[in-house]
């Protein structure tokens, strides 16, 4: 059993979203203001944690596997949710909800 939750963070979940978007590590660095061999080595550290191939690299970018594109849209449910705690908590802030 793989466990995790305890294990990968947040900058773990956001590359797997922005190389599944962007298709290449390196549009992927780009666009998270890293260098390439950040990217290749967190996607490394990833890959190491679930077990299995995440995305297929090649000469002309990268592609996620049936694992990835499952782990990616669980990476993306989560960035969401965090998205919408923290418009709830400013919401909060600002007098709009209550506790």
């Amino acid at each position: 059993m793989v466990r995790i939750e305890h294990r990968i963070s947040l900058r773990h979940l956001r590359l797997l979203d922005a190389v599944e978007r962007e298709g290449s590590l390196a549009r992927a660095a780009e666009r998270l203001n890293m260098t390439q061999s950040a990217v290749t080595k967190s996607l490394q550290e990833v890959e190491a944690l679930t077990g299995v191939p995440l995305f297929k690299r090649t000469n002309r970018g990268a592609t996620a596997t049936a694992y990835g594109q499952m782990l990616v849209g669980h990476a993306r449910a989560v960035i969401a949710q965090l998205r919408r705690a923290s418009r709830e908590l400013d919401a909060w802030k600002e007098g709009h909800g209550s506790v």
